[in-house]
């Protein structure tokens, strides 16, 4: 455990005064420090110089966690939208200006907490102008699930990070079959989520490898998910089969 005393310069009127701190304890990343009514929380960096305004002190030098009334993020946005086209979404974002905004990260949850980055959209650095981006995520009736949630996470040349809204985006899909297996490979459940025309009925069936069937449910829902336990099976390769009138879909499934 370190600790130190630093020193702050503090400008009063016309004139510097020295005043000495208490003792600091120093962290890893950061500290707090406490001495009658001046209190501190820094990120370890150069020596700190700072100035008094009116029963403030504002910190100038040697911290990385500026005050959050006296700073400003990088880009100003205007607009941000996602949409369906087709099998595709279409995230589309509007910025006013952009000052040291290095880029975008595009990032998409299947369940609204966990976020994965999808890609890196280079961002204009500084500009006065109105800016469009637009990102194509593809093949999302593909995923297995009824919403996605998409977020942009704009980084700056320092460092600095902002995070927008979240984004809702309900999927809807065209009068085919579709069938979508997940996770693959598993080892204890796996959730078949399908679609299948309006006013038919249709199948979902777990086969081996050979084609003998193992398990079978009928379906009137024209789109659904529904989930078989195989921790039971042995390890090995299994075939999911949508079947009905219109034909068959099968993905294969890995069980561990």
């Amino acid at each position: 455990m370190k600790y130190i005393y630093f020193l702050l310069l503090i400008l009063c009127s016309s004139e510097f005064k020295a005043q000495t701190l208490g003792r600091l304890h120093i962290g890893t990343s950061h500290a707090q420090g406490q001495n009658g009514n001046i209190s501190l929380t820094y990120s370890m960096g150069e020596p700190i110089i700072g100035t008094h305004q009116g029963s403030s002190i504002i910190l100038t030098k040697g911290f990385q966690q500026p005050d959050p009334s006296s700073s400003s993020f990088p880009v100003e946005w205007l607009s941000l939208s996602v949409v369906q086209k087709e099998k595709d979404a279409l995230l589309q974002w509007t910025t006013a200006w952009e000052e040291n905004s290095a880029h975008y990260e595009v990032e998409r949850s299947l369940d609204g907490r966990t976020f994965d980055s999808l890609a890196l959209v280079a961002a204009a650095g500084n500009s006065q102008s109105v800016l469009h981006y637009q990102f194509l995520d593809p093949d999302i009736t593909k995923l297995g699930v009824e919403i996605l949630y998409y977020r942009l996470k704009q980084l700056d040349f320092d460092g600095r990070h902002q995070y927008s809204q979240v984004l809702q985006l309900p999927i809807t899909r065209s009068n085919d079959l579709w069938l979508s297996v997940f996770p693959n490979p598993t080892w204890n459940q796996v959730h078949i989520s399908y679609q299948i025309p309006n006013g038919t009925e249709s199948s979902l069936e777990l086969a081996d490898i050979h084609g003998k069937i193992l398990k079978r449910i009928p379906i009137q829902q024209s789109v659904g998910t529904q989930i078989f336990q195989v921790k039971e099976l042995a390890r090995g390769a299994y075939l999911i089969r949508l079947s009905g009138i219109q034909g068959q879909l099968s993905r294969r499934l890995i069980v561990r």
